[in-house]
């Protein structure tokens, strides 16, 4: 490996791990920086922090602030999920998870959630993201 590649790999390996780690995603009860409102309607969400893990094919709820929404519909930190709306996490982007997750105050989106070795169904009423809310002060 040449001294170039050797200098650029930590890089690339850090920049892959910034990428894939993180997505705040609109309704986090603890505030945050939101997204943003991605049309006319009121923006929602489900007021948790995920984890992608493309290698996986899933995203990990990392924090799931009590009283959000994904609190009320029984998720929990730890859980992982592998579908949205029926449509599989695998191979898609952090922009596309986002975009699936985010919609009209109100509306519903369900989550295939992996516990243990059980999947199911979760219903989850998207709420106020934090962006929102902050505005309306």
């Amino acid at each position: 490996m040449s001294r170039d590649a050797r200098a650029s790999a930590p890089a690339a390996q850090a920049n892959g791990a910034l990428v894939g780690a993180l997505l705040l995603l609109a309704g986090c009860a603890s505030g945050g920086p939101g997204i943003g409102n991605l049309g006319g309607s009121w923006p929602g969400g489900i007021g948790a922090t995920l984890r992608h893990r493309p290698s996986q094919g899933v995203l990990l709820l990392d924090r799931v602030p009590e009283g959000g929404a994904a609190a009320r519909a029984g998720l929990r930190s730890g859980a992982t999920i592998v579908a949205i709306d029926g449509q599989p996490v695998r191979g898609r982007t952090p922009a596309e998870l986002v975009a699936r997750l985010r919609g009209e105050v109100g509306t519903v989106v369900v989550l295939r959630v992996r516990r243990a070795e059980r999947e199911e169904d979760v219903r989850v009423e998207r709420a106020p993201s934090a962006t929102a809310r902050d505005a309306g002060r």
